[in-house]
C-alpha cells in the first residue's frame, strides 16, 4: 500500500483515498526511543523505533523525517525515519564531539548546525559530510528558506557558561558567509511565516525572552515580542501564529505575527516536576509535551483546544523525557 505524508495539511482528498490518519509522534530524550499517539484512536503506540543518544531536533522533508541526535557522552547521528511505522531506514554518523543541534535541507543537500564546532556541515544525500564552514559561536537554529540559510548563533560560551549577544548569519547552499545580523541574548530557534523570518531566544539572565521578526529582504528586525512570563524554549508557527513554550513557563503563549501582540496564552496544569518541551499546533488542536526525569514523575502528551479546554492529557511514562512533538497525517490507496 501506498502511503504518502501530508504535514499538517486537513484537507482530504476524496479520489479513491481513505480516510487521513492523524498521528503524533513523541520523542524521548532521557529514554532516547518515541512513541506514537493515534489520534483518531485515542491509542498511544509505544516504543515505535530507538533513536540515537541524545535526540534533539526533528525535520519533516519529503516525506521522511530527520532526527538529529547530539550524541551526549556518545556518538552524535542523523537518522531518517520513515513515518508509516514510523522506523528508522538508516543512521548516519556525524562528527564525533561535534553536538549537532538542527538541520536544514536545501536542494538535496542536508546542512547540520554544530554547537561545539562553531560550524554548519553539509551532507550531500547519501548523508555524507562534504564540506563545513565556520558560523559565529555555538550555532543552533537554522532554516532553509528562499534559496539560502539561514542559522542562528547563540554566542554561548562553553567555557565559561554564560549567554552572550547572538547573530544569525546568511549562508548560500555552497557555504559562503554573505551576510549577518546582530540579534539579542542567546538566540535559538528559527521559523518563517509569509516571507518574514522569527528568531525565538531568551535567558535566564533575562527572566524572560523574546521574538524578533526579521525581513530578510534588508536583513533587519521590524518588530519583536518581548516574553515575561519565562525563558522560552520550543517554537512553533501556524496560520500565522506563533506557539511558544518554555520549560518554566505554565502555559502555551499565542503570538500573532502581523501585529507581533499577544492573542492568548493556553493555560497547562503541570505536576511537580514536570518541564514544559514541545509544542505542535494545527488547525485542530495544539499538542504539548511535559517532561520528567523523575521516575516518579509522569511525562505527558496533553492536548488542547484552541480556546485552552484541555482536551486529553495522556501518561507516557516515568523520568522518559518528553521532548519533541510532532503531528503529521497519513494516507494511501
Amino acid at each position: 500500500m501506498l502511503l504518502g505524508l501530508f504535514g499538517c495539511i486537513h484537507e482530504i482528498n476524496d479520489g479513491g483515498l481513505p480516510p487521513i490518519h492523524r498521528r503524533v509522534l513523541i520523542v524521548y530524550g532521557l529514554s532516547e526511543t518515541a512513541d506514537l499517539y493515534d489520534v483518531d484512536r485515542d491509542t498511544l503506540l509505544p516504543d515505535r523505533f530507538v533513536t540515537g543518544n541524545t535526540p534533539n531536533f526533528l525535520l519533516e522533508a519529503d516525506g521522511r523525517f530527520y532526527l538529529v541526535n547530539s550524541g551526549f557522552s556518545a556518538a552524535p547521528s542523523l537518522q531518517v525515519i520513515e513515518p508509516q511505522g514510523p522506523s528508522v531506514m538508516e543512521e548516519a554518523p556525524l562528527p564525533n564531539g561535534s553536538n549537532p543541534m538542527q538541520v536544514a535541507e536545501l536542494n538535496g543537500d542536508f546542512y547540520v548546525t554544530s554547537f561545539t564546532r562553531n560550524l554548519v556541515y553539509r551532507l550531500n544525500e547519501h548523508l555524507q559530510v562534504t564540506d563545513s564552514v565556520a558560523v559565529g559561536r555555538a550555532p543552533d537554529g537554522i532554516l532553509a528558506y528562499n534559496g539560502k540559510l539561514y542559522v542562528v548563533a547563540t554566542f554561548y560560551d562553553l567555557a565559561a557558561y554564560q549567554s552572550d549577544t547572538g547573530k544569525l548569519y546568511v549562508l548560500t547552499p555552497d557555504l559562503q558567509v554573505e551576510d549577518s545580523l546582530v540579534l539579542s541574548l542567546n538566540p535559538s530557534k528559527i521559523a518563517e511565516d509569509e516571507g518574514y523570518l522569527y528568531v525565538l531566544g531568551g535567558d535566564w539572565s533575562l527572566g524572560g525572552g523574546y521574538l524578533l521578526k526579521i525581513d530578510p529582504t534588508d536583513l533587519s528586525v521590524v518588530n519583536s515580542y518581548t516574553i515575561t512570563a519565562g525563558v522560552p524554549g520550543a517554537l512553533d508557527v501556524e496560520n500565522h501564529r506563533a506557539y511558544i513554550v518554555g520549560w518554566s513557563i505554565p502555559q502555551v503563549l499565542v503570538v500573532d505575527l502581523n501585529t507581533m501582540t499577544l492573542v492568548d496564552s493556553l493555560s497547562l496544569s503541570l505536576d511537580e516536576g514536570n518541564g514544559v518541551m514541545g509544542v505542535d499546533a494545527t488547525d485542530e488542536a495544539v499538542y504539548v509535551t511535559l517532561f520528567s526525569n523523575s521516575a516518579e514523575v509522569n511525562d505527558y502528551l496533553v492536548v488542547l483546544t484552541h480556546q485552552g479546554h484541555e482536551l486529553e492529557r495522556i501518561v507516557l511514562g516515568q523520568g522518559k523525557g518528553a521532548q519533541i512533538v510532532y503531528y503529521y497525517e497519513l494516507g494511501g490507496q
